[in-house]
């Protein structure tokens, strides 16, 4: 992932209430959270996988969860205490409103968080035309003490799509917009974005043959695809349930999802780890 260029001043520090860590290119995870039996969150395995993450290169992480004050500070004191104090936090901030949205970017401040990513509001789909999407971000991106990136997944917004036009307006218009991410998949989109704003992100791992010829490394995106691919196709197929037994299997935690996700059975994940086996030998090789 890179950075805005024209936007370098951004990375100095000066961010009301935040410290900002530079994003630099490379691999970017949404972390998990774990739930014993009573549904309550476990910090203890929380900090553990943090610190997996950072200890397997990543550049990165993004925190997606309801807990949100206490699972940001473990994950930002857990990068610090153990070495990563230079990998940033992104935090899911998203609202059907500008005011609570501005109001989740500013309640991050305390907890160690680095930047937003932030989804357009989804519940009036009708009423979200692209100029009532571009006023949203911009009054977000206005109030918001933290550097903001775009989060384009169509698939969780009511099928709402924002166009590669409508990403370059707002982000050309919000100096404080940095990026974008595209869980999308949209290999047009993405590339139009990232030519115009020299900003953006695939959000999918199967999505990095398109991410990598955007950035013109191709020998990097064949192999990356012809593995990719078809080893977590395995994975998505069987849905979160897949990650957290992968987990198990592998690092002995993740049990199970919280309710009211289902885990997956036995027979299932046997064959789920027989699939993904070589991609664990590559990620362990890196």
């Amino acid at each position: 992932m890179e950075e805005r260029k024209e936007n370098s001043a951004l990375y100095t520090g000066d961010w009301p209430g935040a410290s900002v860590t530079q994003l630099r290119p490379g691999a970017y995870a949404a972390t998990l959270t774990f739930k014993p039996d009573t549904e309550e969150i476990d910090l203890v395995t929380l900090e553990k996988h943090v610190v997996r993450l950072g200890q397997a290169g990543l550049s990165g992480i993004t925190s997606l969860n309801s807990e949100r004050s206490d699972v940001i500070r473990i994950e930002r004191q857990s990068f610090n205490d153990a070495g990563f104090e230079q990998l940033p936090v992104i935090v899911g901030a998203s609202a059907h409103s500008v005011f609570e949205t501005i109001k989740l970017c500013h309640e991050a401040t305390t907890s160690g968080a680095d930047y937003v990513l932030v989804l357009l509001p989804s519940y009036y789909k009708a009423a979200m035309t692209e100029d009532a999407i571009f006023n949203f971000y911009e009054a977000v991106a206005a109030a918001s003490p933290f550097p903001l990136i775009l989060y384009s997944f169509t698939a969780v917004v009511a099928g709402i799509n924002m166009s590669s036009d409508l990403l370059i307006r707002i982000s050309k218009a919000c100096k404080n917009v940095i990026g974008t991410k595209f869980t999308c998949s949209d290999t047009d989109k993405l590339a139009r974005v990232a030519r115009a704003m020299d900003a953006a992100v695939a959000g999918l791992v199967d999505f990095a043959l398109q991410a990598l010829v955007v950035e013109k490394k191709l020998d990097e995106a064949s192999a990356a695809q012809t593995l990719l691919s078809e080893r977590d196709w395995a994975h998505t197929s069987v849905g979160i349930g897949a990650t957290k037994s992968v987990l198990q299997h592998y690092f002995s935690y993740g049990s199970v999802p919280r309710l009211p996700l289902c885990g997956i059975a036995q027979g299932t994940a046997t064959l789920l780890i027989r699939a993904i086996e070589s991609l664990i030998k590559l990620e362990n090789s890196l």
